[in-house]
């Protein structure tokens, strides 16, 4: 009885580890970029994510691709940040990240209409 748990743990073990080392994710990649890449000084508040997707490369060599509008539990694990000021007029980044090492940048403007 103890060899059959023994070898069942070893195994299950095994399997988990080598599991997870192919669904590591090794790179993001970014698909389609969001819809809205210039926001308008006084009228928009907040970053608009519709319409972005981004690629999560695993280590197996396949891809998840996600809406940046997550509501999927495989997508949820990047972090979108940006240095906007909704309320100047400026160039901006947005930072989509997982950990300290993966991420993708791109460019979002915020203008005036009025000039």
């Amino acid at each position: 009885m103890r060899k059959v748990t023994l070898i069942l743990v070893i195994t299950f073990v095994f399997l988990l580890s080598g599991c997870e080392e192919g669904n590591r994710i090794v790179e993001l990649r970014i698909v389609r970029y969001p819809d809205k890449l210039i926001y308008r000084l006084g009228k928009d508040v907040k970053l608009d994510l519709t319409g972005g997707k981004i690629a999560k490369i695993l280590k197996s060599g396949s891809e998840l691709v996600c809406p940046l509008k997550f509501d999927d539990h495989d997508c949820a694990y990047v972090t979108i940040s940006t240095n906007a000021d909704f309320t100047k007029v400026g160039d901006y980044v947005v930072k989509i990240s997982r950990g300290d090492k993966l991420f993708v940048e791109y460019s979002i403007q915020v203008i005036d209409i009025k000039k």
